[in-house]
């Protein structure tokens, strides 16, 4: 009899191996499934050679389809897809606009599914809209969000004016900028350029998003590893980080608990930014507002927030460093439209238009989230004359639009003018996702695009930048987003 047992056992471990290798039926072409790892080895073995997750991603599917290719990592199944007409269909269809429930997920949240950013469903729908109707009333695509963006411009500006012609980095500098005008939103204060928190808070983000790929890497798909080998599937790193970030948004989250205690009845109890509003829809009891999702929606600003945008700008005066040609042109245009003692406004970007082209050319050699965030699809539905099963995840690889040369003539070059009519007006492109598309577009997107031209006109316009590295590289970091990799700059002020 315990033969038969274990003779009954092994067999039911073929079969299971063995289906798990078998895909479903009409699914999207892509390389053979290994049993349990799937596809892993293989992506693995690509990103080690190609050096990022994406680009990986890109060479793989020419073997496949250019358009559309399936994986399996562990017992997930992924669909990728390159082309823009596919792309859009994944921001747009509606069975696709699940998010994905695993492990690596749910870490960034403390274990939990909350937030907006990867959510979904009646949760997803009820916080955006209440993260976007207070955001609003909290300045968000008006002026007050411009007045507060100019604003921290001139205390950045004051900072730099200390460290001309002086070796420096723009990264870190320019990412406590963003984060200062996100945080006076959510929590009402923000921080001083030059402080300790500031810069233990930007390492944080910068570690975490340079250690991950936009799948998690074996922890998302076997996160039983993290008790066998903590450190090598990074566990520890990411619980670490991810205690470290919770521990001080939840400091801010005590305080605004401490301040509206102390409201009496008759003082004003009107938000002072969003976590104020946050906390006092928890006092009217609503059973979603807990202080969980408000500790992981905080957290999807800082991290979506910041890096991003910050990795933008920075890429863009990379490229002034290496084509100090264009540069030269930005400023003439820029000098023609702003006095010497002006400062900038996003109202100049009809006047700019060279500025307006630099920066998306910019954003398309350099999206800096080249692989969207997945998306899972919450029915059976098809994609591509594909089916596509319930749970199944998507990604985007936006980094193939981008570089499509049917879409983009030498796309590997940077040429702005490609956004620029012949009689230097700017020419809009449709061919662009950066901020993603449909209902999961970038929340922030007003105020990433009034960032960047604000902080990018007026830092050219005060300074000339230089550099005597002469090993700068064009090749970003990889990681969840991608950024440059550390490089030095002089500026140089343009006038007295």
């Amino acid at each position: 009899m315990f033969y038969y047992t274990i003779a009954l056992a092994v067999i039911l471990l073929i079969l299971f191996l063995l289906k798990s290798t078998i895909k479903p039926a009409n699914f999207p072409p892509g390389p053979a499934w290994l049993p349990i790892v799937g596809t892993l080895p293989l992506i693995k073995k690509l990103c080690a050679k190609y050096g990022s997750q994406h680009v990986a991603l890109d060479k793989l599917r020419h073997s496949y389809n250019p358009d559309i290719i399936s994986l399996k990592f562990g017992s997930e199944k992924f669909i990728v897809v390159f082309s823009q007409e596919l792309i859009k269909d994944v921001f747009t269809l509606k069975a696709l606009q699940g998010r994905p429930d695993n492990f690596f997920i749910k870490m960034r949240t403390n274990g939990k599914r909350a937030g907006v950013t990867m959510t979904d469903g009646p949760l997803w729908y009820e916080h955006r809209q209440f993260l976007i109707k207070h955001l609003r009333q909290l300045g968000l695509g008006k002026n007050l969000m411009e007045a507060m963006i100019l604003d921290e411009f001139l205390a950045f500006e004051k900072h730099l004016d200390s460290q001309v012609y002086q070796e420096i980095q723009f990264s870190q500098k320019v990412a406590g900028s963003v984060l200062n005008v996100l945080w006076i939103m959510v929590a009402g204060y923000k921080f001083d350029l030059n402080s300790g928190k500031l810069s233990n808070i930007l390492g944080l983000m910068g570690m975490r998003a340079r250690a991950f790929q936009i799948t998690g890497g074996p922890l998302g798909f076997f996160p039983w590893l993290r008790f066998i080998a903590p450190d090598l599937v990074g566990y520890t790193l990411l619980k670490s980080l991810s205690d470290q970030l919770y521990s001080l948004v939840n400091e801010t989250i005590m305080d605004h608990k401490e301040r509206l205690k102390h409201i009496g009845p008759g003082d004003d109890s009107t938000p002072r930014d969003f976590i104020d509003a946050f906390l006092l829809e928890m006092e009217r009891g609503n059973e979603t507002y807990t202080d969980d999702q408000l500790l992981a929606i905080c957290l999807d600003m800082f991290i979506a927030g910041s890096e991003t945008t910050s990795n933008t700008l920075d890429f863009a005066f990379l490229n002034m460093v290496l084509h100090p040609d264009v540069q030269t042109r930005v400023q003439e245009q820029i000098d023609s439209v702003l006095g010497p003692d002006e400062k900038p406004t996003y109202a100049l970007k009809t006047k700019l238009p060279l500025v307006e082209a630099v920066l998306l050319e910019c954003q398309r050699m350099y999206n800096v989230i080249p692989l969207s965030g997945a998306h899972r699809a919450t029915e059976d539905t098809k994609l591509g004359g594909y089916n596509i099963p319930k749970d199944t995840l998507i990604m985007s690889c936006l980094y193939s639009m981008h570089y499509n040369p049917d879409l983009w003539d030498e796309p590997d070059k940077f040429k702005p003018e490609r956004f620029l009519n012949p009689n230097g007006s700017f020419n809009y492109c449709d061919s662009l996702y950066q901020f993603g598309f449909g209902k999961r577009r970038c929340l922030g997107e007003t105020l990433a695009r009034s960032f960047l031209f604000i902080y990018f006109v007026g830092i050219l316009h005060r300074y000339k930048i230089t550099t005597r590295d002469e090993n700068i590289s064009r090749i970003p970091l990889p990681g969840i987003s991608i950024s440059p990799r550390p490089y030095n700059v002089i500026l140089v002020p343009r006038r007295s």
